[in-house]
């Protein structure tokens, strides 16, 4: 028998991604810790929520909307690449947004606000955020600074282009041979499709080049399609 006391008595049969979720929250339990909200959010999801705020702050100074709603900022994102186009005008969207709320973390999007309607239905409103706030979406959980601010050289335009020039190269480069994925790799890949297949001394060549034409660590993940602080650890090395 396992001699772990949070393990005993399961009796469930779960995914090993599950099983892990369940011990985390158990351990918490038994060692007499609230189990932090944050930590039912992925790193992925947490780099995607600061990558959605940062474009929501450029649509709304770009738009001077003052209150927008979810049709609004949906499309922008869809063009964006951060969220998935679907037929109900931002679904995925909203399903992001409560998931957020639900972990206590919509702070991560400062220019979001919930509200309930009469009928008691989720309602969100978009505000431009003034620049404290907004750099609260580059703040981590435990409030220390996530990742070093770089200034960008480039407009978003001109990082577009850039992208798209060099994005036929991305696609000739090497592709993982094992295609034994573990379901948090399968759900990984969803959003960084290039995620976990080799590096190449081409690639790292092609990061280092883009990053210094661009000095921007997330359009350089677009591009290679990974994940930005799998990017900003490459940069580093």
């Amino acid at each position: 028998m396992d001699g772990r006391p949070w393990r005993r008595n399961a009796g469930i049969v779960l995914s090993p991604l599950d099983i892990q979720t369940v011990e985390i929250i158990a351990f918490f339990h038994y060692i007499g810790y609230p189990y932090p909200a944050y930590m039912n959010l992925t790193h992925e999801e947490i780099q995607k929520a600061r990558r959605i705020s940062r474009a929501i702050q450029e649509y709304l100074l770009s738009t001077g909307q003052k209150d927008a709603r979810t049709p609004d900022i949906y499309s922008f994102l869809v063009r964006r690449g951060l969220i998935k186009a679907d037929r109900h005008n931002g679904l995925f969207l909203r399903r992001f947004l409560n998931k957020l709320k639900h972990a206590g973390m919509l702070k991560l999007i400062p220019q979001c606000a919930h509200s309930l309607s009469a009928s008691g239905q989720n309602e969100w409103h978009f505000y431009l955020a003034s620049e404290d706030r907004a750099e609260l979406s580059d703040i981590r959980t435990t409030g220390e600074d996530s990742q070093k601010h770089y200034a960008p050289k480039l407009s978003q335009d001109e990082i577009d282009q850039l992208i798209a020039k060099e994005a036929p190269l991305i696609d000739s480069l090497p592709k993982r041979t094992n295609a034994k994925f573990t379901s948090q790799e399968l759900e990984i890949r969803k959003n960084y499709p290039r995620a976990y297949d080799p590096w190449t001394a081409t690639e790292i060549d092609l990061m280092k080049r883009v990053f210094k034409q661009s000095n921007n660590i997330d359009a350089v993940a677009t591009l290679l399609k990974r994940q930005p602080h799998i990017v900003k650890e490459r940069l580093k090395s």
